[in-house]
C-alpha cells in the first residue's frame, strides 16, 4: 500500500504515565508479548479496489472509521444551507421587507441579495449583539449601541475608537461625541417604488471623514475588524490607505444616466464596489441610520402571531428587524442619492461593500472544521464526567423565569469563564461573549421561546473550542494540545468552584436529583457515545442501589423498558443527558405533594395484609379503598373522584390474571396513573387551542373539513405522541357525536368524545385520516 495509517502503541499511555496521570498497562508474561500486534487500518479505496464487482452492496464508505454522527457532538445541528434558507424564510416572512418593492420583480431581486449574504448577516449580528449583551431575565435584541457600532465597523467612514472606544464596559452604555457636519433637516424616506425627497444637505464639515480603512481578518475578540470590501463585478483591487487616514471629502456621486423607460425596469444583478467606498459620508450621517433603527423597531403582534413572537425582545432589534434596517440604510445611501434605480441593486452593493460578518462567519466555520474532528472527539470523552458536571450546575444559574436547568444562560457562561479563570490563559471576557455566539446553533425559533439564548449540551462542547480557538496567541495546528491543556488545567479549577458553590446552599430535591441523573448517566454510557441505549439503559436501571437512590427522592418506577421510551422525545432509540435530566424532573414535578398519598397507600396495604406476606388480593384490597373511611382520607389528601378506581383498574389490566398484588406494584399503578392523567390533561390543552385556531368565526364549533383539516395532520400527531396518548380516529369521533346531523360539533362534544377515547384505549392512527362516506367507528 502506498498509504498506510501509522499508530505507534502506547504512546499516549507512556505520557499520562510518567505524567502520574494513569498506570501503565503491559503483557505481563514475556513469553506472550510478542502475541501484541498492531497493523496499519487499510485504506478504504483500496479495499474498493479489491473488492471490484463482487461487492454487491456498493462502495464501501466506512469500517469502523471515526465519523460526525458517531461522535459526542453528533445532535448539534452543524450550519448548512438548507437551515439558513428556513431561518431567513421565517424573517422574510415576519418582517415588513415585501412593502419595499414595488413589483414581484424587484422584490425577488430583493429577497435573492439578501440571502446570498445572510450566513454573513447572522454571523454580525450574534457577534455585536452578545459583545455589549449584560444578562437579562428580558427577552433583549440589538440595542443601538452595538448597532450603530456594527455599522461603523463595516461601513467605514467614522472612526470606530472615536464613537465607542475600545469596545469595553463605557462603550456598551455611551457613545462618544464625533464631529459631523452641519445640521440639516432629517431625511424624508418615501415609499417603495417612490423617490424619496431628500433636502439639500449642507456644506461638508471643515473636519475630513476618515476614509474606510483596509483591514485583515480578524484575528482576535479583542480588536473585531472585517474583511476588505469584496466587489461583485467588476473585481477591484482593495483600498490601501491606512487606517484612520484622513482623506478629503468625497465629491458628489453622479447619478447614472437613466435607461429609456421601459415599465418596471428589470433590476440589475451586476453591482459596481467603487474603491474606497464608505457607508458614512457627508450626505450619510450617523443620525441618519439612528433613525432607521427607530423605524425598524418598531411593530405590532398580530393576533395570528402573538405565540410565533412570544419571546420578541423588549429592547432592540429582533434578527429580521435588523434585515429591515440594512435595507432601510441601502435605499437611502445609494437610492435615494441616485446611486442605484431599485432597491434590490441598491442592498446588494451595500452588502457587498460592508461584508458585515465576513469575518465572524469565517471563524465560525474553522471552529467547526477544527473541532469536529476523530482527535478532539476522543478529548471531549476523556473529560466527559468533569464537563458533566460542570454544566449540570451552570445550567442552573441566572436562568429565565421557568426555564431553569434548561441549558446555560449567557449569565451562567460568563460566570463559568470568570470561575475558571479563562482570562489567566489569554480568554478575555469580549472573547468569552463572542465564543457563547459561535457556539450557538442557528435557529429558527429565536422570536416563540428563550431557547436560543440557552446552550445545550451539544452546544456546551462546542462554545468551550471556540473559545479555545479565539484565546491570544492562538495557532491553528496546536489546536488539539490547547483544548487538552485548557481542559486539563480550567477544569480542575472548575471542580473546585463546583463544590463551593454546592457547599454554600444546603442542596435542593432537584439538586439532588440532577447530580444523581448525571452520575447514572456517567457509569452507564460505557462506550462514551454522549447517549444511553437500551442495553445500557438496562444495565444502569437494574441496579438495587441506583433504584433505591430513585425512590428516595420521589421517583417510583418499576417498568424502567416503558421509562426508557417515556424519556425518549425524539424517538432516536438514545436516551442523551438533557433527556435524561428533563424526564426525572418531569416526573419528579408530577409526584410532588403525591408523597403523603402513597405513605397512605402502604399503610391500608399493611392493614390488609394482617399476615405480613407482601401479597394481598385485588379484590379485598379495593373494598377497603371503598370504605368511606379510606376515601374521605384519600379526598383529603389530594385524590380526585374516581382516581383509587383508576389505580385498581390499572392494577388488573397489568396482572394478566394474577389476584394478588404487593406493595410497590399499587404504589407504581398509582404513580402510572397520575402521570397518565398529567398527559391527559396537557393533551386536553393543545387539542382545545387547535380548536381555537380553526374557529375563525369564534362560534365555538368547527364542521367535518375544518375538523379534517386542523386534526389530520403530522403536526397533531407528533404532539400527541409527546404525551404519549393515542391519536384519535377525528372523522369517526366527528360523526359520532354529530347526532342531530347538522356537520357541526361543539368543543365540550369533541372533548367529552376524546377523553372517552382515550378511556377506551383507542388505537394508535396516522393521523393522516381521509374523508369517508361510511365510518365504522363505534360511539365513543
Amino acid at each position: 500500500a502506498r498509504e498506510a495509517n501509522v499508530m505507534q502503541t502506547g504512546l499516549m499511555g507512556q505520557d499520562r504515565f510518567e505524567h502520574g496521570k494513569a498506570a501503565l498497562v503491559v503483557l505481563e508474561d514475556p513469553s506472550r508479548r510478542s502475541e501484541l500486534k498492531v497493523l496499519p487500518r487499510p485504506k478504504i479505496e483500496d479495499i474498493n479496489d479489491l473488492l471490484g464487482e463482487d461487492n454487491g452492496g456498493g462502495p464501501i464508505s466506512s469500517m469502523t472509521g471515526w465519523s460526525f454522527d458517531k461522535s459526542c457532538f453528533s445532535r448539534f445541528a452543524r450550519d448548512t444551507p438548507q437551515l439558513y434558507n428556513l431561518c431567513f424564510d421565517v424573517d422574510w416572512g415576519f418582517s415588513r421587507l415585501p412593502a419595499q418593492a414595488p413589483d414581484a420583480q424587484t422584490q425577488a431581486a430583493l429577497r435573492e441579495a439578501l440571502r446570498e449574504s445572510f450566513p454573513m448577516i447572522l454571523a454580525g449580528y450574534h457577534h455585536f449583539f452578545f459583545k455589549h449583551y449584560t444578562f437579562s431575565r428580558n427577552h433583549a435584541g440589538l440595542n443601538l449601541i452595538p448597532y450603530s457600532e456594527l455599522l461603523v465597523t463595516y461601513g467605514g467612514g467614522l472612526d470606530v475608537q472615536v464613537l465607542f472606544g475600545g469596545g469595553g464596559k463605557s462603550a456598551a452604555n455611551t457613545r462618544k461625541p464625533v464631529e459631523r457636519p452641519a445640521a440639516r433637516k432629517p431625511t424624508k424616506i418615501g415609499r417603495a417604488g417612490t423617490a424619496a425627497t431628500r433636502v439639500s444637505p449642507a456644506p461638508p464639515s471643515p473636519s475630513p471623514i476618515p476614509a474606510r480603512p483596509a483591514t485583515s481578518a480578524l484575528v482576535s475578540a479583542e480588536t473585531p475588524m472585517h474583511s476588505p470590501a469584496v466587489p461583485v463585478t467588476p473585481p477591484v483591487t482593495p483600498p490601501t490607505t491606512p487606517p484612520l487616514a484622513p482623506s478629503a471629502p468625497a465629491a458628489p456621486s453622479t447619478p447614472a444616466p437613466k435607461a429609456a423607460p421601459s415599465p418596471p425596469p428589470k433590476p440589475s444583478s451586476a453591482v459596481t464596489v467603487e474603491q474606497g467606498e464608505v457607508l458614512y459620508t457627508p450626505t450619510f450621517h450617523l443620525s441618519d441610520s439612528d433613525t432607521f433603527f427607530v423605524a425598524s423597531a418598531v411593530y405590532e403582534k398580530g393576533k395570528g402571531k402573538r405565540k410565533e413572537l412570544a419571546a420578541m425582545p423588549e429592547r432592540g432589534l429582533a434578527r429580521f428587524q435588523f434585515l429591515e434596517a440594512l435595507v432601510r440604510v441601502a435605499r437611502s445611501r445609494f437610492m435615494d442619492q441616485g446611486n442605484c434605480q431599485d432597491i434590490g441593486s441598491a442592498t446588494k452593493r451595500l452588502l457587498a461593500m460592508m461584508q458585515i460578518g465576513k469575518d465572524w462567519l469565517e471563524i465560525r466555520r474553522s471552529v467547526q472544521r477544527l473541532l469536529f474532528t476523530e482527535e478532539c472527539d476522543r478529548i471531549y470523552r476523556e473529560y466527559t464526567r468533569q464537563l458533566s458536571a460542570v454544566y449540570m450546575v451552570y445550567r442552573t444559574l441566572h436562568s429565565y423565569p421557568g426555564r431553569s436547568g434548561w441549558g446555560i444562560t449567557f449569565g451562567g457562561w460568563s460566570e463559568l469563564m470568570r470561575d475558571i479563570g479563562a482570562a489567566e490563559v489569554g480568554i478575555s471576557a469580549a472573547s468569552a461573549a463572542a465564543a457563547f455566539a459561535l457556539g450557538k446553533e442557528v435557529r429558527s425559533d429565536e422570536y416563540s421561546s428563550a431557547r436560543h439564548m440557552e446552550l445545550s449540551w451539544y452546544e456546551f462542547l462546542v462554545c468551550l473550542g471556540a473559545a479555545v480557538r479565539l484565546k491570544a496567541g492562538f495557532i491553528e495546528e496546536l489546536f488539539t494540545d490547547a483544548l487538552t491543556d485548557f481542559f486539563g488545567d480550567r477544569l480542575c479549577k472548575a471542580q473546585g468552584v463546583i463544590r463551593q458553590k454546592k457547599s454554600e446552599r444546603e442542596p435542593s430535591q432537584y439538586d439532588l436529583l440532577l447530580d444523581l441523573a448525571s452520575r447514572i448517566f456517567a457509569d452507564a454510557d460505557d462506550d462514551h457515545s454522549g447517549h444511553l441505549n437500551m442495553r445500557e439503559w438496562r444495565r444502569a436501571f437494574g441496579k438495587p442501589h441506583v433504584q433505591q437512590e430513585l425512590r428516595k427522592l420521589g421517583i417510583y418506577s418499576d417498568d424502567f423498558v416503558a421509562l426508557f421510551y417515556q424519556f425518549d422525545v425524539d424517538n432516536s432509540g438514545e436516551i442523551a443527558l438533557q433527556e435524561l435530566c428533563q424526564g426525572l424532573v418531569n416526573m419528579r414535578a408530577t409526584m410532588q405533594g403525591a408523597e403523603r398519598a402513597m405513605a397512605y397507600f402502604r399503610k391500608v396495604f399493611a392493614e390488609v395484609d394482617s399476615e405480613g406476606s407482601g401479597w394481598v388480593d385485588l379484590a379485598k384490597l379495593g373494598r377497603s379503598f371503598k370504605s368511606e373511611e379510606v376515601s374521605q382520607r384519600l379526598a383529603a389528601l389530594g385524590l380526585r373522584p374516581g382516581e383509587a378506581e383508576s389505580v385498581l383498574e390499572e392494577l388488573a389490566r397489568n396482572g394478566s390474571g394474577n389476584i394478588s398484588v404487593t406493595s410497590d406494584q399499587l404504589i407504581n399503578a398509582f404513580v402510572d396513573t397520575r402521570q397518565r392523567a398529567v398527559w391527559e390533561s396537557q393533551g386536553i390543552k393543545f387539542i382545545q387551542s387547535i380548536f381555537a385556531d380553526g374557529d375563525f368565526d369564534n362560534s365555538g364549533m368547527l364542521d367535518r373539513a375544518q375538523v379534517q383539516a386542523w386534526f389530520c395532520n403530522d403536526r397533531v400527531v407528533q404532539k400527541l405522541q409527546v404525551f404519549h396518548m393515542p391519536v384519535p380516529d377525528w372523522l369517526g369521533i366527528f360523526d359520532a357525536l354529530d347526532l342531530d346531523e347538522d356537520k357541526r360539533v361543539l368543543w365540550k362534544q369533541l372533548e367529552q368524545g376524546v377523553i372517552e377515547f382515550w378511556k377506551q384505549g383507542g388505537g394508535q392512527r396516522d393521523g393522516n385520516c381521509e374523508d369517508r362516506d361510511d365510518t365504522t367507528t363505534p360511539q365513543p
